[in-house]
């Protein structure tokens, strides 16, 4: 079948990888896809971590400051 699943509200219990899919434990149940797409914006790289995938990047969240400056420099 075509299409996909978003589920909100949900929380991530385990991610595991077969041969042929991606299985997803969640607080909502469990879902088999063949490929998961992750959303999580700066909690991308905790997702990840749930599928015990190699990760060689890491997420590091900062606020950044922006001035309007009125006067060429």
């Amino acid at each position: 079948t075509l299409g996909g699943v978003i589920l909100t509200d949900t929380e991530c219990k385990g991610i595991k990888q077969t041969p042929s899919s991606v299985v997803i434990e969640s607080t909502k149940g469990t879902v088999e896809a063949h490929y998961l797409i992750n959303c999580a914006g700066v909690w991308s790289d905790d997702l990840a971590g749930f599928a015990s995938l190699p990760m060689q990047e890491k997420m590091i969240p900062f606020r950044g400051e922006y001035f309007c400056l009125n006067e060429p420099m």
